[in-house]
């Protein structure tokens, strides 16, 4: 079931939708975290690399390998049903989290994608709600997913 509705997205194109693709490509291991001179990861520019980190990670999963687009079909595989993520969850959904909080620009200081949401990941994650029309509790529930989803 098509759980989202985020745009297509293929080489060429920019912008906020494709800065959280690459977030989540780093959660799901799509992408290396950190960066670069030749991996910007995070940069909002489907390029040749995110293109090729795209196409390698679609070949490790059961989804259509060409061409290498963020789907409708990937957009369901990476976001699935996220349940509530705070301070104390570990795992997939918190490092996803975490990728989604350094595509936003919410997680500046240098925060990492550890699966591990403690302190400092729910201390940026409040400071970032803050900004927004979002409870700043610290908490990744049903509107702050929305909103790091760009849904």
């Amino acid at each position: 079931v098509r759980v989202r509705a985020n745009p297509v997205l293929r080489k060429g194109m920019t912008g906020h939708h494709v800065r959280i693709a690459q977030g989540l490509m780093i959660a799901h291991n799509a992408m290396p975290e950190g960066g670069g001179k030749f991996a910007p990861n995070v940069d909002g520019m489907f390029g040749p690399y995110t293109e090729g980190m795209l196409g390698s990670w679609l070949n490790r999963v059961p989804l259509p390998k060409v061409p290498a687009e963020v789907t409708a079909d990937v957009w369901s595989w990476w976001t699935g049903d996220p349940p509530i993520v705070k301070q104390g969850s570990t795992g997939h959904y918190a490092r996803a989290a975490q990728a989604l909080m350094i595509a936003h620009g919410a997680w500046t200081e240098g925060g990492k994608c550890d699966g591990i949401f403690g302190p400092v990941s729910a201390a940026a994650l409040k400071t970032w709600q803050s900004k927004t029309s979002l409870t700043a509790d610290g908490i990744c529930g049903p509107k702050t997913w929305a909103w790091l989803l760009g849904l």
